[in-house]
């Protein structure tokens, strides 16, 4: 069993540290499962959009000031945008957005949302492999299909941000694991109406 420590590197923290909230929206989602319909499908993007839509401006913001990755390029807002017209809803732009969307003060804030967000592209290829079999129309994937054959190389490329930045210094490394639980903790209760009724 791992011994998780202020030492241990930053990216096993987030692993265990997120592990309980990340397995929790994982499960009450279910994009895996049979209850992922077209309709419900519509639900979680439109929640997804009110969510990035908040969340984006704040990360151009953050990397002005500090462009430790190349952020701009994994602007997701306009792949919602997309996506949601191709299932007919229309302008997303009178859908309701998160209120409590972590701010992004700083670059560990940062870092700690992007553990999430960019993360979710990793199980994105398999929800949309997953939903080439349903009545969804294939081009509405593009949210999560969105880095095609590069997303190992796009997530490695965050962890050696991540490992960069925060270095040897436990302070940092704290600050980026407690963004990150924040961030699944909203992210949960944001989404929760596009998940599995129980």
């Amino acid at each position: 069993m791992t011994t998780v420590t202020s030492s241990t590197p930053v990216a096993v923290r987030l692993r265990f540290g997120t592990s309980a909230a990340h397995a929790q929206l994982e499960a009450r989602l279910d994009l895996l499962g049979p209850t992922l319909t077209r309709e419900r499908y519509r639900r979680l993007l439109e929640r997804l959009h009110g969510f990035h839509a908040v969340l984006e401006p704040r990360l151009d913001a953050w990397h002005a000031r500090d462009p430790v990755l190349d952020w701009p390029a994994r602007r997701k807002l306009g792949l919602l945008a997309a996506d949601l017209a191709d299932l007919h809803r229309g302008h997303p732009g009178n859908l309701p957005r998160c209120p409590d969307v972590p701010e992004v003060e700083n670059t560990a804030r940062a870092l700690g949302v992007l553990y999430v967000v960019e993360g979710a592209t990793l199980g994105g290829t398999l929800i949309a492999a997953h939903l080439r079999d349903t009545d969804v129309p294939t081009g509405a994937l593009r949210f999560f299909s969105c880095y095609g054959d590069q997303v190992g190389r796009r997530w490695r490329r965050w962890r050696q941000a991540t490992d960069t930045w925060v270095g040897a210094d436990p302070a940092r490394s704290d600050a980026v694991v407690e963004s990150a639980t924040e961030t699944f903790t909203v992210l949960a209760r944001w989404l929760a109406p596009a998940g599995v009724v129980r």
